[in-house]
Parts: C-alpha cells; structure tokens; sequence
C-alpha cells in the first residue's frame, strides 16, 4: 500500500511541475504535453477498469478450487471405495481450466497495459516534435525548449507506468479482500 500511495502521489506533482516548465517554454507545447499525457493516463485507467471482472472470476474459482481441494482430501478414502477417482478428476480438471482462463484474461490486459504506454509516449513523442519543428521554423522556440518539453513529456508517461505496475494491483485487492474478510471474521470494505 505504500508503493502505491508513493507512486501515485508522484504522478501528479510530476505532471504539474511537467506543465508549468512547459508553459514557461512555450505554451503551445504545454498543450501538446497536456494532451500526450492524457492517453497513458486514459490507457491505466481502462486496464484498472477491464481487469476488475477477471479479478473477481479468478477469486471466485480460486476459491472454488480450495473447496474441490478441501473436500477432495477430507474424503479420499471414500472417493477410492465408491470408484469416483474419475469424476472428481473431471471437477478439478473443469475448476482448474476455468481458474486458468480468467488468470490468462487477467494477465493480457497486464501484458498488454504497458505496450499501450509506450505507444501512447511514442505517438505523444512524434506530436511534441512535430509542433516543436513547426516553432523551430517559426522562430518561436529553441530547440534545446523543445527537447526540455520532450524530456518533461517522457518524465511523467514514466512515472504514469510507474504507477500503472503498482495500481493493477488494485483489482486483485477488491477481489480477494472479501475473501480474506471472510477468513479473518472482519466485516468486508465495500
């Protein structure tokens, strides 16, 4: 919990001091800065969001697969006695591929949270110089501005992906937190 207040936290007092050296470069390229950054925070925000119901699939057939296990080695000897050894192979089988394909659902939204950052730094890169040319040509700028820009723009997509490796963490912690509630005899967060 701390990582993550730490880096959030973060997050915003970089992207303002980002902003204000921007604008004090040319206002122009702050506008630039303000919309590049906006598509890796839009990117973190809809991964938190998609893997929301995959972390609570994923919780739920966990647990269901504690009970199969729970169940299996209370009653082993009766399982061999009544001849059930391939039924209950068939249960844990059926728990365990429904487990593996929410945990894989899960895992593609994370693998594929910080290519879409970096795409959106990428194509935020390409638009800061593309304007910062432009006002290059113009007179209006120098280039070392435009690099300060581009460097600003690149400190905070950072720490956005900084926070985006701690924050997926979220969705997980919903999920099981009624769980472990459960467990400890506390009453759930809601």
């Amino acid at each position: 919990m701390q990582i993550l207040s730490a880096t959030v936290v973060a997050v915003p007092i970089t992207a303002v001091g980002a902003v204000i050296l921007a604008i004090e470069a040319d206002p122009v390229l702050a506008l630039v800065l303000l919309t590049a950054v906006a598509g890796p925070g839009l990117v973190v925000l809809v991964a938190l969001r998609k893997m929301a119901v995959p972390a609570g699939d994923m919780q739920y057939h966990l647990d269901h697969m504690n009970g199969v296990f729970r169940e299996q080695a209370a009653g082993q000897q009766v399982i061999r006695a009544f001849g059930q050894e391939a039924a209950e192979h068939r249960r844990l089988s059926l728990v365990t591929e429904n487990l593996a394909r929410s945990a894989l659902r899960m895992g593609r939204i994370y693998a594929l949270t910080p290519s879409a950052i970096a795409l959106a730094l990428a194509v935020g890169s390409c638009a800061m110089i593309w304007v910062g040319a432009i006002r290059v040509d113009q007179g209006r700028l120098q280039v070392g501005e435009v690099s300060a820009c581009l460097g600003y723009l690149t400190q905070v997509v950072s720490a956005i992906a900084v926070a985006s490796y701690a924050a997926v963490a979220i969705p997980r912690a919903r999920a099981c937190a009624p769980t472990g509630c459960e467990r400890s005899c506390w009453p759930p967060l809601r």
